[in-house]
Order: C-alpha cells, then structure tokens, then sequence
C-alpha cells in the first residue's frame, strides 16, 4: 500500500504573530480605502471655480471704412458649500449652493465699457464612483439646477441712455463627469471634466424687454478651472 504524502505548513509561534499582524493591517488599511465612498460615509465641502479670458480685434465698418476696436477681458471666479451621502456603496446624492461674480471690460463703441453678472445656484444630483484601487477615478450622473443671475451693463457717457439691469432664471437638467482623487482617508479633490445640459431661461431685461427660449450645451475641459476639495465623515 502505498501511503500519499501530506503537505504540511508548519508556522512557529513567531511566524504566526507576523501572518496575523499582516492580516488585520491589510484589513484595517482595506476598511480605509473603502471608507470615502462606501455606504453611509458623508462630505462636506467647498466648490471653487474660476475663469479669465481676453480677446483683441477690430471691427471694420462697411459704410465709411472706419475701424473699431473690439478689445475685451473677462475674469470670473465662484464659491460655494457643498455636501454629499453615500445611499450605497460608490452611489451618491449631492447638493450643492454657489456664487459666482463675472466682470466684462471692453472697448469700442459698439461694446459696454463694463458689464458685471452675478449668478445664485441651487444643484441636486446623482453621482456614480468608478475608482482604481480607491484611490483615483471618475464619477458621473446626472443633475437639476436653478440659478437665477442678474446683469447690469454701464456704456460710455454718450450711450448711457442703453444702461441697464436684468435678470435671467434658468432651470437645468444636465449630465456630469468629473476626475476624482482621494489623498487621505478624510480628503477627497475633484476636478470637472464634461458637462452636459439643456437650459430653459426666462430673462427680463426691463426696457430691452422680456424673453424666454431653450437651449444645449456641451463643455469639455473649458477654459474655466472648477474644483471642490472635501472633508468625509460618518459611515
């Protein structure tokens, strides 16, 4: 008869120790990879936006050959809290309140020497978590936002007669897609990548009159920098 070996593992006291010591370390630091989008974790934090373009042109007149310039620069920056629940694991619900400010300095007679807007924003959405390692990653889905934002244009002396102030209210639905980086347990950074939306808008410009319409949008890596950094808690 012949007898089949066993294979034995034989772990001194020692061993022993390290192998248990290895196990609970890699589930505490898996715990701790998986804490910032698992079910029930919670963040609170701060969106910061920011934009600055400028162009440089002339507008040539057909009727006299005359020229104009159609110089202008355009900064614009946004701050706002915002907070989310993980209602599963890498699923969330988000809401968000911003402010933004955009002024507008151009040349010319054909252009108001300053127009300023200020923006009020309300957004609600759904958020899918695609993640390496926990670590870095995307997250997309869908939202609805309203804002309501208000205009004040001052021309030149001699056309001061076309200042005026609006207001516009604009309800969105759209579909976003951000980069997503987690340095820490508690830290969490995203960056916009794509937005994607349909905007009905009511504006009424008093003397320049009321009016209304419906339009797309598609935005890719724009010239604007939007970033939210955020503190994750609960769970």
């Amino acid at each position: 008869m012949v007898e089949t070996p066993l294979i034995c593992l034989n772990l001194t006291h020692k061993n022993m120790k390290k192998l248990l010591v290895l196990i609970i370390a890699s589930l505490f630091f898996y715990q701790i990879s998986n804490a910032q989008t698992e079910k029930g974790s919670q963040s609170l934090g701060i969106n910061l936006n920011g934009s600055y373009a400028s162009q440089n042109g002339d507008i040539i007149s057909t009727y006299d050959n005359s020229s104009s310039s159609a110089a202008s620069t355009s900064k614009s920056f946004g701050i706002g809290p915002g907070y989310s629940y993980f209602i599963a694991d890498k699923l969330d619900i988000s809401a968000s309140l911003d402010y933004a400010y955009t002024k507008t300095t151009s040349a010319g007679i054909y252009n108001p020497p300053v127009s300023e807007e200020k923006m009020y924003t309300g957004t609600l959405a759904l958020r899918k978590y695609f993640l390496y390692q926990n670590k870095i990653g995307f997250r997309a889905g869908p939202y609805l936002s309203y804002n309501n934002s208000t205009n004040k244009i001052n021309y030149n002396a001699e056309n001061s007669v076309n200042d005026f102030n609006g207001s516009t209210n604009n309800y969105v639905a759209g579909f976003a897609l951000d980069l997503i980086y987690y340095p820490s347990k508690h830290l969490g950074i995203s960056a916009s990548l794509l937005n994607a939306e349909y905007d009905h808008f009511k504006t009424n410009d008093g003397s320049q009159g009321n009016y209304s319409g419906n339009y797309e949008s598609l935005s890719f890596i724009n010239n604007g920098l939007s970033l939210s950094v955020f503190y994750i808690f609960g769970s």
